[in-house]
């Protein structure tokens, strides 16, 4: 949810999300000069830990897929 805060304007769908957030998970939200735009300041997270925090969110992903469908971007405005 933190990361959906500090990142909700960056992606127009839930798949970049999704990439983006697995590679935070991964490499951590500092850049090499040590600042962090998002603000969340997340070091990184090792294979054994990352990996599983990121089957979990995919399962979830797939319930609500299942219990309420796709995702669909509307044009209507």
């Amino acid at each position: 949810m933190d990361y959906i805060d500090a990142n909700h304007n960056s992606f127009s769908n839930p798949k970049d999300f999704f990439e983006s957030f697995a590679d935070v998970i991964y490499s951590g939200t500092i850049n090499e000069e040590g600042y962090d735009p998002s603000g969340l300041y997340w070091l990184p997270k090792r294979t054994n830990t990352a990996n599983p925090l990121l089957f979990a969110l995919s399962e979830f992903s797939d319930w609500l897929h299942k219990e309420y469908g796709a995702y669909q971007k509307s044009n209507k405005q």
